[in-house]
């Protein structure tokens, strides 16, 4: 495009800017807006309604409630001795209910540009995270500067601001960019209410700083089992199969609330990853109805490709259970004991776990395999 175009366009683009977002219906908006606008850039003949968020309306309206009807306490109504799916999500579950003003520092780094001048508390900040951070006042300070001298542990490939952060010795952080998903962290609550033998990391809090969203979570020792695999020998491998057999028992034996949809714990809906992450527009509360969105992924197959795959579902009526969804060995934290023997420390990045159909979890687990791979 000629300059004189360019600065055409930019004019154009300036002022048509939307103004300052300053209520949490409208900073959901503006985030809304930024990915559309994204996806237009991308492509110019893009279905619009396809990059919205699931569950839009819901989402914009919970957003519209009264910052002052948060009590931050979980109304949980006990079935048994198992919180109930459906009443685990209260108002203090809904992001941006809290809001502060922050000012940027002049560090020059990755955050600079992203942080922005608005801060919002999504989930409540722990009490061994605010320890840490040793201030009640200027929060939104402290974490900017705290993010500019963390540990960088892991970092995307594809996205320089997604990638996990060591704060101290015990809490990571997990940023990511415009993202409003917090299946993640919605199952990380839910299962911390279990007195079970799952170890998955305990939640600290979530907030957003300008676009970017920052996940608190305890810091998992060890190493991965993508790394310690090569080191066991079959005794050691038996001992690591053995103990995921137990952990993932126990994830699956948790009840599914009658009439209860499938999907994330809070309602968060279904998805499905395969080359992109695929998520419900609808409420999904069957396995049939699980298999419909399932096979209804545009350009999935030919009709008869699609017929065979459904073939391969089970006859019955597939029981419903909890679901980590991206079981792998990068995503299996091991550590070394005394004796030299790896046991099993974490299981991590629960972005699309959930109840889904029992045999979904077995779907996903050759998603990052390929052709070539040799791995026992």
């Amino acid at each position: 495009m000629p300059p004189k175009e360019q600065r055409s366009a930019k004019r154009t683009r300036d002022s048509t800017s939307p103004p300052k977002a300053v209520t949490d219906a409208a900073k959901f908006n503006a985030i809304v807006l930024k990915k559309l606008q994204k996806a237009f850039e991308d492509d110019q003949e893009v279905d619009l309604i396809s990059t919205l968020p699931s569950r839009y309306s819901e989402r914009l309206s919970s957003r519209k409630l009264s910052p002052e009807s948060d009590t931050g306490q979980n109304s949980i109504l006990h079935i048994g001795s198992f919180p109930n799916v459906l009443t685990f999500c209260t108002e203090s579950h809904l992001p941006f209910l809290k809001n502060a003003t922050s000012q940027n520092g002049p560090e020059n780094d990755i955050f600079t540009s992203s942080l922005g001048d608005s801060f919002s508390i999504v989930h409540p900040l722990s009490a061994t995270l605010m320890e840490f951070l040793g201030t009640t006042t200027g929060l939104s300070q402290t974490i900017a500067k705290a993010l500019r001298t963390s540990q960088v542990i892991w970092r995307s490939p594809v996205d320089e601001e997604f990638m996990i952060l060591k704060l101290n010795s015990t809490i990571v952080i997990k940023t990511i960019r415009d993202n409003s998903d917090l299946t993640e962290y919605t199952t990380l609550q839910y299962l911390h209410q279990f007195d079970l033998d799952i170890p998955a990391p305990k939640p600290h809090g979530v907030i957003y700083m300008g676009s970017i969203l920052l996940m608190f979570t305890s810091l998992i020792p060890g190493i991965t089992l993508e790394k310690a695999w090569p080191l066991l020998n079959e005794s050691g491998k038996a001992h690591i199969r053995d103990q995921l057999d137990t952990i993932f028992c126990n994830l699956r034996a948790l009840p599914f609330p009658n009439k209860s949809q499938l999907g994330g714990v809070c309602q968060e809906g279904c998805k499905d990853l395969l080359r992109h992450v695929r998520r419900s527009e609808g409420v999904i509360q069957t396995a049939q109805e699980f298999e419909d969105f399932k096979f209804s992924r545009p350009n999935f197959g030919s009709y008869m490709f699609i017929q065979f795959l459904g073939r391969l579902a089970p006859a019955y009526e597939s029981e419903i259970v909890f679901t980590h969804g991206d079981v792998r060995p990068d995503n299996i934290i091991v550590e070394a004991g005394q004796n030299g023997r790896y046991s099993v420390t974490g299981i991590l990045d629960w972005e699309f776990s959930g109840f889904y159909p029992e045999y979904h979890e077995s779907t996903k687990l050759t998603n990052c395999l390929s052709p070539n791979d040799k791995s026992d």
